[in-house]
C-alpha cells in the first residue's frame, strides 16, 4: 500500500511469515550531505619523532661548526692582509730614499761628464741605477695598493656599495 502527498511519500508493506510486522517507510525528495573529517595520530611512531629531532640538532651543530670555521678563516685572512700591508709599507720608504740617492748620484755623474771630468760609462751606470731605483719604488707603491685592496676585501670594506658614489669612486 502506498500513499503520496506533495513531496512526502509514505510506503507500507505487509509483514510476511510469522512474527513479522508490517513495514512503514516515510521518504521525501530533499537533498542532504554529510562532511566527515578526522585526524589520525599514531600511538606509537617507532622513534621517528626523536630521530627527526636528533637530525635537526645534528644539522644545527654542523651549521655552528661551519660558521666557526668561516669566522676563523676570515680572521686569518684579515691578519695576513694586515701583515702584508705593513711589510710593503716598510719597503716603500727605503725605495723612495733609494730614488733620492740615485738621483743625486746621477746628477753628479752627469755634471762630471758634461764638465769633462767623468766618463760616459759612469754617467750611463748612474742613469741605469736611477731607472732601477724608480722601478723598485713603483713596484713598492703598487704593492702597497694591492695589499690595501686585499685588506679592504678581507674586511668586507671593498664589497660595500654604500662606500662608493654613483661613479664607483670611493667617498
Amino acid at each position: 500500500m502506498s500513499y503520496s502527498t506533495g513531496s512526502v511519500q509514505l510506503t507500507s508493506l505487509p509483514g510476511v511469515g510469522e512474527n513479522r510486522s508490517p513495514t512503514l517507510n516515510l521518504s521525501s525528495n530533499a537533498f542532504g550531505s554529510i562532511i566527515l573529517g578526522g585526524i589520525t595520530m599514531p600511538i606509537f611512531d617507532a622513534g621517528l619523532r626523536s630521530a627527526l629531532l636528533k637530525q635537526s640538532q645534528d644539522h644545527a651543530d654542523a651549521s655552528r661548526a661551519s660558521l666557526r670555521n668561516t669566522l676563523t678563516e676570515a680572521v686569518r685572512q684579515i691578519v695576513a692582509a694586515r701583515n702584508a700591508l705593513r711589510t710593503v709599507l716598510a719597503v716603500h720608504e727605503p725605495a723612495s730614499r733609494l730614488v733620492e740617492a740615485s738621483q743625486t748620484d746621477f746628477n753628479a755623474a752627469w755634471t762630471a761628464y758634461r764638465s769633462g771630468a767623468g766618463s760616459v760609462s759612469e754617467a750611463q751606470r748612474a742613469a741605469n741605477s736611477l731607472s732601477d731605483a724608480r722601478i723598485a719604488r713603483s713596484d713598492a707603491y703598487h704593492a702597497v695598493l694591492i695589499a690595501g685592496a686585499g685588506g679592504a676585501f678581507s674586511t668586507g670594506a671593498l664589497s660595500r656599495s654604500s662606500d662608493l658614489d654613483g661613479e664607483g669612486e670611493a667617498r
